[in-house]
């Protein structure tokens, strides 16, 4: 079986393993490792159009992004190709929701005996286009840390902290129109985010229940009007009981619409344009819309052998979901 292995030498942990131990690493498992060098977007492009098989990102939540985008077009297509993770990088959101343990050498040991996961995709429609996302796409105060968060100056979960707890001493909260599922949520927010994973950006854990392989993603409104001292909020990121705040409201659904007025955006890591932007085209500097919604099982993992479900809990080899079939949206009790 060929494993196409994609490597980020930028990524945190990169100076702990090479690309020729990972590629010794697969050989032994019993897999034909395939590596070229992909240090531009059109490296990438074709390395992932040749890949067959199996595909395998070692890298942070970047780099899984920047494979995972364009196996889901190949999906979508009806060509889709497993991806395995070894993650490598400062958060490691999407490793931690799966509880991916080992190091990337050990976790590639037991890819041979690993089962596949279906992985839940979001899907972002707005005026700058359509993209989709693995952790969480949003707006609000999270959104505008991220766009005050120079990466060039050194990524660090400490640095990432203390960026937001500028931001948020003075943030002006944001008058909001968002339609879940049907249900009308207007009202002030400082943050509105829909997440896929657990937790996203600098490890903030703002989903703790949220599922991978629900067919639902998890919507996370902290309202302005009953708004909490900034060091409560910070305390609560750090330890993972935001959802425990009173101005905190989890809710899960399959759809969410928002009115866009400008407001800064981010979907992962990447800051979408604010309006006023001398350089922005038009159509970003006129009010729209917001379309945020879940694509079910659009990507497909390979996970190693230790960290899958009993094989009872699904038929041996194929992808698995547990899709709930409920009214929505559903609030998430803390």
């Amino acid at each position: 079986m060929q494993a196409t292995l994609v490597y980020n030498p930028m990524a945190g942990g990169a100076s702990r393993v090479q690309p020729e131990e990972l590629q010794r690493a697969l050989t032994e498992a019993g897999f034909h490792p395939v590596y070229q060098e992909t240090t531009t977007e059109a490296d990438l492009d074709e390395v992932l159009d040749n890949a067959r098989d199996l595909v395998v990102a070692v890298g942070g939540d970047g780099t899984v992004r920047a494979v995972a985008k364009r196996l889901i077009r190949r999906s979508l297509r009806g060509e889709g190709v497993p991806l395995a993770i070894l993650p490598l990088g400062t958060a490691n959101n999407i490793a931690r929701t799966l509880d991916l343990s080992g190091t990337p050498l050990e976790l590639a040991a037991r890819l041979k005996a690993g089962e596949q996961r279906a992985f839940d995709v979001g899907k972002i429609t707005a005026p700058w286009g359509e993209e989709f996302f693995l952790e969480a796409a949003g707006c609000g105060l999270y959104a505008e840390v991220l766009a005050a968060y120079d990466p060039e100056e050194g990524k660090s979960v400490s640095r990432a902290l203390s960026t937001l707890g500028n931001t948020l001493s003075t943030y002006v909260p944001l008058d909001l129109q968002l339609v879940l599922d049907g249900q009308l949520l207007s009202g002030s927010f400082l943050l509105a985010e829909m997440l896929n994973t657990c937790a996203t950006g600098p490890r903030l854990k703002l989903a703790p229940a949220a599922s991978t392989e629900d067919g639902l993603l998890d919507l996370v409104l902290v309202s302005a009007e009953d708004r909490d001292h900034t060091l409560q909020y910070l305390r609560c990121l750090v330890t993972g009981e935001l959802h425990t705040l009173p101005s905190v409201r989890t809710l899960q659904g399959r759809h969410l619409r928002v009115t866009w007025k400008g407001q800064a955006v981010h979907v992962d890591g990447e800051v979408r344009p604010v309006r006023g932007h001398e350089e922005l085209p038009p159509v970003l500097t006129e009010e729209g819309t917001l379309d945020i919604e879940v694509l079910p099982g659009a990507l497909t993992l390979l996970l190693p052998a230790s960290e899958v479900c009993p094989p009872e809990a699904r038929a041996e080899g194929q992808p698995t979901s547990s899709r709930e079939e409920a009214a929505f949206p559903r609030e998430v009790s803390a």
